[in-house]
């Protein structure tokens, strides 16, 4: 668990401060001094850094690199001892997932091994996953080979499906991890975080209200007028998956707007990058297909329903349920997400478009709106935000300009749609 404080790292592009305090961490760890060398800034953000680092020295039962992730100087202000908010809680969330996912007795490790770290700098060692067997399900989905990109998807979305089966029911045993790494970020008001914990204890009534009320506004400032019952739709969505998601509580990793969080080491598939994560209602991201991924770029539908069936197994290796109880389950999940768009994303939309990823912001929201309208009418389920969706799709492809009201399907699909 966390080392003791050993005084603030300061860095500014130069992450030799970084390297030279986990090289003293792995030195502890296997007992010899470890020297280490910068092979790659892997990513640089706003919140964090994550470094490759090579071992210059070692013996047997040493690994040759490793991964260290720390806060990004200019979010910790230059002292990652002093990162708050985001940044520090991203970090104890992937620190958490590596030492929880261990104990989930998976034929394979979930998330990247945990080597060590320090609590109070900020800083994590994991395991250096490398570029993997074959390349990763963003790569592939932006290729040419349709099939080798439906396999993937499927065996992606299974891993998923997998991660959420294996971690049904024991979110006491993940807290009292998390807690002693550190409290985690209070609940923003319902609706306005992609990646929001489930509350467990009751929303207050003023942040319902407050949610009905966004969203009116919001459909209204285009000209849509919602029909009855959405508040009641609203809220209802609010309680069953945002409050406490009942027995589809499962461990989430969070943050799917790209499929690349998956790689294929040593002929096993893995998961990575755990900043998100947390105990949420489990389809919120088990239907990427539809959802998140479907709707950066398009999915053919035969391939969209592949992955569907596939997390269905593998979830009901744990939540043995009816057809009937997932489809549900699968609507209201998708009804929380159209709502969150419109409250949250909509109103920037409408104010201008931007690149986000290979799409646009506006191509994007389109894509959500259409998406949940879909499977409230497939499912008949949730019929007043589904008919709602259903107008906003409709107003916005008239207000907005042609080359944003279609999804382009990822490359790799392109041909199907021609």
């Amino acid at each position: 668990m966390p080392s003791p404080s050993r005084g603030c790292i300061m860095y500014e592009t130069d992450p030799s401060p970084i390297v030279g305090v986990a090289a003293g961490l792995l030195s502890d760890r296997f007992g010899e001094t470890l020297r280490l060398t910068v092979d790659g800034v892997l990513s640089r953000n706003d919140s964090n850094v994550v470094i490759r680092c090579r071992v210059q020295n070692g013996c047997s039962g040493v690994p040759t690199s490793f991964i260290i992730k720390a806060p990004n100087d200019r979010a910790a202000g230059r002292c990652p001892r002093q990162a708050t908010g985001s940044a520090a809680c991203e970090l104890m969330n992937d620190w958490a997932a590596s030492l929880f996912l261990e104990r989930t007795g998976s034929t394979a490790p979930l998330a990247p091994l945990l080597y060590c770290g320090d609590r109070d700098r900020r800083l994590l060692v994991l395991e250096d996953l490398g570029e993997g067997d074959a390349p990763n399900t963003a790569a592939v989905l932006h290729s040419g080979d349709a099939d080798l990109a439906h396999r993937r998807l499927v065996e992606h979305v299974s891993l998923i499906g997998r991660l959420h089966a294996l971690t049904l029911g024991r979110r006491d045993e993940y807290l009292e991890i998390r807690n002693r790494l550190g409290a985690e970020l209070a609940p923003k008001p319902v609706y306005t975080d992609p990646w929001s914990s489930a509350r467990i204890e009751p929303i207050p009534n003023g942040e319902l209200e407050q949610a009905v009320t966004n969203y009116r506004s919001c459909a209204a400032g285009v000209g849509v007028t919602p029909p009855p019952g959405i508040e009641t739709e609203i809220w209802g969505a609010a309680k069953i998956i945002e409050e406490h998601a009942g027995p589809l509580l499962a461990f989430c990793k969070g943050d799917q707007d790209g499929a690349d969080d998956y790689i294929w080491q040593a002929s096993k598939p893995r998961l990575f990058d755990f900043g998100s994560s947390g105990y949420r209602h489990a389809l919120i991201e088990g239907l990427p297909g539809y959802l998140t991924w479907g709707c950066v770029m398009g999915i053919p539908p035969s391939v969209a329903q592949s992955t569907e069936s596939a997390y269905r197994s593998e979830l009901g290796r744990a939540w043995p349920s009816s057809p009937v109880d997932f489809d549900r389950a699968m609507v209201w999940a998708s009804g929380r997400w159209h709502i969150l768009h419109v409250v949250h994303r909509l109103p920037e939309a409408l104010a201008e478009d931007r690149q986000r990823g290979p799409t646009t912001l506006r191509q994007q929201v389109i894509a959500w709106l259409d998406a949940f309208a879909d499977l409230s009418e497939r499912f008949n389920e949730l019929p007043a935000l589904g008919a709602s969706a259903r107008a906003l799709v409709q107003r916005l492809r008239r207000i907005w300009p042609s080359d944003v009201s279609q999804l382009p399907y990822y490359p790799a699909f392109r041909a199907l749609r021609a």
